[in-house]
Order: C-alpha cells, then sequence, then structure tokens
C-alpha cells in the first residue's frame, strides 16, 4: 500500500425491501439508479466513514463517483493511507450507505433518493443475516436512512494491479449461487422430463411400426398356406396371431432332439400338411372341358352350391390367369 491511500470500488446497494424503523424501506431498481444518476460531488462530496457518525466525525475518504449496474449501486472511492491500509488487512469487510430520502430538507438532490455518506461497519455485522446482502441499520429522524450491504469491496493501489478482497456477505452470496442452481436443476428436470415423454412417444410409435410390418410377413407367409390350399382363408387371423405368439418361444421337444423355437416348430406343421383343397382344374365326365367337383377329404361333402363356386373360380382362374385365392373370391363376389 503506498503512502497516497487507493482507489476503493464498492457494491453498496441493491434494490428490494429492507427491514427499518419504524417500517420497512422499498428502493426499486429505479431509486437504486437515482441515487447514482444524483450523485455529483460538487453538490455534496459524500465522505467515507467508519460506522454511521452523526455529524462530524473525520472523513477516512471520498466517494467520486457512483454507477448504477445490473446488481445495483456501485461507488468509486478514494481512502485515506490509514483506512485503506485496514481494508487491506481485512480490519473492514462490510460496507453500508446513508441516503437522504426524497423529501428530505438537507438533500441536495430534492425529490430523488441521494448518498449521503459511505460507512465501513468494521467487526458490526449487517443487522439482517442471511436474508440479503443489505440490511437497513436504521433512521436518524433527519430524513436519512442508514442501509448496510455486507457487499463486495475492490481495492486497488495507484500504479498497481487491483486486489478483491473477501466479504461478510460469503453466506448470502453463496444462498443465491445455490436458489440460482437450484432453479437450473429445476429447468432441466422439467426439460428431461418432455424429452423422456417425447421419446417414450416415439418409442411406442416405433414399436407399433414394427409390429405392423411382422403382422403383415406372417401374413403372407399364411396367405401361401392357403394358395397352396393347407389352410383355408378363414384360418387367416387365428394363424396370424398364433404364429406372432410362437414366435421367440421356446420348446423343448425330447432328450435327443435340441431345443427349437416354437414359431419354427409351427411353420414346419403347417408346411407338411396334406392340401385340404385340391386347387386342380377338372373335366367332366364326358370330356367336355367343364370344371368338375374336386375330391373331398374322407368324411366330408361339397355342397352344391360350394361345388358350383368351385367351379367358377376354375374358370376365372384358368381365363384370368390368377391365383385361387383371387379366383375365388371373384367367384363368390359374383354370387
Amino acid at each position: 500500500m503506498s503512502a497516497a491511500g487507493g482507489l476503493l470500488r464498492v457494491h453498496a446497494l441493491r434494490a428490494g425491501t429492507w427491514p427499518a424503523s419504524p417500517g420497512d424501506v422499498t428502493l426499486t431498481e429505479a431509486d437504486v439508479a437515482s441515487v447514482a444518476s444524483s450523485y455529483d460531488p460538487a453538490k455534496h462530496h459524500a465522505p467515507v466513514v467508519i460506522g454511521h457518525p452523526k455529524t462530524d466525525d473525520p472523513a477516512w475518504g471520498w466517494v467520486e463517483g457512483a454507477e448504477a449496474k445490473g446488481d445495483g449501486l456501485w461507488l468509486e472511492a478514494s481512502l485515506t493511507p490509514e483506512l485503506a491500509e485496514l481494508v487491506r488487512e481485512k480490519r473492514y469487510r462490510t460496507v453500508s450507505v446513508s441516503l437522504w430520502r426524497p423529501g428530505a430538507a438537507g438533500n441536495p438532490s430534492p425529490g430523488s433518493w441521494s448518498l449521503r455518506h459511505l460507512g465501513f461497519l468494521g467487526a458490526t455485522p449487517p443487522a439482517c443475516k442471511g436474508l440479503a446482502p443489505v440490511a437497513l441499520a436504521g433512521d436518524d429522524g433527519d430524513g436519512s436512512v442508514e442501509i448496510g450491504l455486507a457487499g463486495e469491496v475492490q481495492l486497488r493501489e495507484q500504479g498497481h494491479s487491483q486486489v478483491q478482497l473477501g466479504n461478510e456477505a460469503t453466506t448470502t452470496h453463496e444462498d443465491e449461487a445455490m436458489e440460482k442452481t437450484k432453479e437450473q436443476l429445476e429447468q432441466q428436470a422439467v426439460e428431461l422430463a418432455e424429452r423422456d415423454k417425447t421419446l417414450s412417444a416415439r418409442e411406442a410409435a416405433l414399436s407399433a411400426r414394427e409390429r405392423a410390418l411382422r403382422l403383415a410377413g406372417l401374413g403372407h407367409e399364411v396367405d401361401a398356406l392357403i394358395g397352396a390350399g393347407k389352410v383355408l382363408p378363414s384360418e387367416k387371423a387365428g394363424l396370424v396371431a398364433l404364429m406372432e405368439l410362437a414366435d421367440g418361444q421356446t420348446v423343448d421337444l425330447s432328450d435327443t432332439e435340441k431345443d427349437r423355437q416354437a414359431g419354427e416348430v409351427l411353420r414346419g406343421f403347417l408346411k407338411n400338411l396334406p392340401a385340404r383343397v385340391d386347387l386342380g382344374e377338372r373335366s367332366a365326365p364326358d370330356g367336355g372341358g367343364a370344371p368338375g367337383v374336386p375330391k373331398a377329404p374322407e368324411g366330408f361333402t361339397f355342397s352344391e352350391r360350394g361345388a358350383a363356386l368351385h367351379a367358377r373360380a376354375l374358370a376365372i382362374q384358368s381365363s384370368e390367369k390368377c391365383d385361387y385365392l383371387t379366383a375365388a373370391r371373384r367367384a363368390e363376389a359374383e354370387g
């Protein structure tokens, strides 16, 4: 520290409602800005003092300028070498401001909150611990209020680099940081929940699409069995459901035979079924080329209508060169 003292940059005040006697005092951001804009050392050169003296205590420096920023009021002050040394030794780590109310008689800027002095509190803590970075010390009855702020103090010696000292608002600043972190975590939780919801919807849609494709493939397999006369069209839905259920299941066949997939066993069974419907073309007994009635399985007979539909389907199949299933559907549609 040089003998010439030092320049001090102090975070001195923030907007808010602070407890006071006889009632709370509320300072808006506009009020804080007015303290900075109304400060004119030519009208009133606010002194730097220790504590909150009433009248003629000595000045330990002078406030040279004021600036309102997003986080509140910042003051530039010049210190005597003695006070600058005490600040450097961390003897004074909290600050407060005394303000004239807008209507106070001695206010150099009537109608606006005005800076009266900047005080260092030393070992005296702010009146309200852990609630906010400022605390109202009281009203001295002359139209001014003292607002204690355990704010950030930045000391830089003339011709030297800036040195930032600690302060007694660490707990408050940590609380503010924790609150901000909490808000960020809550916002992240909301975003993650929305993302999970979106992903779940996509997975459900993908699963539905995959199942539709799987069922379509099973339907084609059953259509081939129908075309081969091994199963009837009315059995298609049941077989598709059974094949879907069997796929992925394992069956224990015997001690000597290796376990196989249930779907594979079912497909083998269906493939080896004999044809239940003879899809070959028949000639009439007189050889005139009219389609005949196929031979029914033992124990079954064809109805006259069924035989007629079969004959018509064979005719359509022959003339239009289509598969029997398509021809049978056409014959049934024609009545």
